[in-house]
């Protein structure tokens, strides 16, 4: 049986400590009320709420708010210019260049 070849990455995403604040201004920049937000990514706003009371997202619904920003073109607003070098995310983004209708389909474990 081949041995797993396992990723290392030089530098860890630390999740920042002021993403409530963040996810609230991404709300307000967007436009959207927190129920369109919450359908937009495919969470509950019970989720949503959770994130703004310090809760981390999961990889797979951090990547569905990624895709979402970059589709708005926020996502400066959720990560700093240090953070998209670390996430992938600066210069050439990997995220599709249109929106996907269904976020759930977005692939998780990108991060």
């Amino acid at each position: 049986m081949a041995a797993r070849e396992q990723r290392r990455y030089s530098h860890r995403f630390e999740f920042p400590e002021d993403f409530p604040q963040r996810i609230k201004r991404f709300k307000e920049r967007s436009g959207l009320s927190w129920g369109g937000l919450a359908r937009q990514l495919g969470v509950t706003p019970y989720r949503l709420r959770e994130w703004r009371r310090g809760v981390k997202p999961d990889a797979r619904n951090f990547m569905r708010l990624l895709t979402v920003a970059h589709a708005l073109g926020l996502v400066d607003v959720l990560l700093s210019p240090a953070e998209h070098e670390v996430t992938g995310r600066s210069g050439e983004s990997e995220l599709p260049s249109e929106p996907s209708p269904h976020p759930q389909s977005v692939r998780s474990g990108a991060l």
